[in-house]
């Protein structure tokens, strides 16, 4: 048996596991000592929670790939989430703006607002910032996440003839307050809990230029691989792309709070890291969608005429943050 901890090797010594949950409950108990957070495991390919870990014989399987994350990464993509739904809904309602929502699209938007609420009620919680007293604008931010509430579970019964104004609103103030908490020193304080130091993220960012080059010739050779019918290879690509694109992005967002870095102040041709990070998270929502469709034709043209310029400007934006925490 080969155990894995998120897609790497570890050495363990088994002493008195036996059973795949018996494996579990150790990596549990490693994982809490390090305040860390077990999501669950991979079992010769099936997935499995903690409350649902299977008594199979160790002896019967190949190997137990299990997921651990810091609340600080938690928090984190909680918050790249929260930002990217925000920064969607906005677009689809200025696209509808002339027209009116169909009660599908309104019990939606109703959906998403709750779903706000709860995330941010859960960032603040992880962050230990649930005090009254927090300010968010001319108010509280429990009364701000209190607004959302009664906006979004009031929205398919509004009478509101500027709904789509408000909406935005809301959602441009949501974002607005998702970014304030990115950069808070609730945050900050997380993050460094979570980390070596300061110089592992410093060491990262050093990887990662070393690393651009090489991405930008695997995205030419990608539509060459699927012209030839190599498509297992290209996918293979694809995959380090992504391993490599998510590592760049976690990166930029624990640099933020652990240097005291505004991303959105960095900028290079006019264009700052905050919007370029943006677009190639939408890049990577449209790659998935057209990997579903099989659309080949589409997955190729994107990485190499949309995501390949991206992927080349990376390379100044690191030297740029690398310059700025050096001084």
């Amino acid at each position: 048996m080969q155990l894995l901890i998120n897609d790497h090797p570890v050495d363990f010594a088994v002493e008195k596991e036996t059973t795949v949950k018996d494996i579990m409950g150790s990596i549990l108990n490693w994982a809490s000592e390090r305040s860390l957070v077990f999501s669950g495991a991979i079992v010769d390919g099936t997935v499995y929670q903690l409350d649902n870990a299977p008594d199979i014989s160790i002896e019967k399987v190949d190997n137990i790939n299990c997921y651990v994350q810091s609340v600080s990464d938690i928090v984190i993509d909680s918050i790249k989430e929260g930002i990217a739904y925000c920064n969607r809904a906005c677009q689809h309602l200025e696209n509808k703006s002339n027209t009116s929502l169909s009660a599908d699209e309104l019990l939606q938007l109703q959906n998403g607002f709750e779903w706000i609420v709860s995330v941010l009620q859960s960032v603040l919680h992880m962050l230990g910032l649930e005090r009254d007293d927090l300010r968010f604008k001319d108010m509280t931010v429990q009364e701000f996440i209190g607004s959302v509430y009664s906006f979004g579970h009031n929205i398919s019964s509004s009478t509101d003839i500027n709904l789509f104004t408000t909406a935005n609103n809301i959602l441009h103030d949501t974002m607005t307050l998702f970014r304030v908490l990115l950069c808070s020193d609730a945050l900050k304080s997380l993050v460094v809990q979570s980390v070596d130091s300061p110089d592992v993220l410093f060491q990262t960012l050093v990887d990662l230029k070393g690393m651009v080059q090489k991405q930008v010739k695997n995205l030419e050779e990608i539509a060459g691989l699927y012209q030839k019918g190599n498509d297992s290879e290209a996918l293979e690509i694809i995959h380090t792309l992504v391993d490599f694109l998510y590592l760049y992005m976690r990166t930029c967002y624990q640099v933020s709070p652990v240097f005291n870095i505004n991303i959105a102040e960095f900028v290079y041709n006019g264009q700052s890291l905050e919007e370029l990070n943006i677009k190639i998270q939408d890049l990577l929502t449209e790659i998935v969608s057209v990997m579903e469709n099989n659309d080949v034709v589409s997955l190729s043209d994107i990485l190499e005429y949309e995501l390949k310029p991206l992927i080349n400007e990376i390379d100044h934006y690191i030297d740029i943050l690398l310059q700025n925490i050096k001084s």
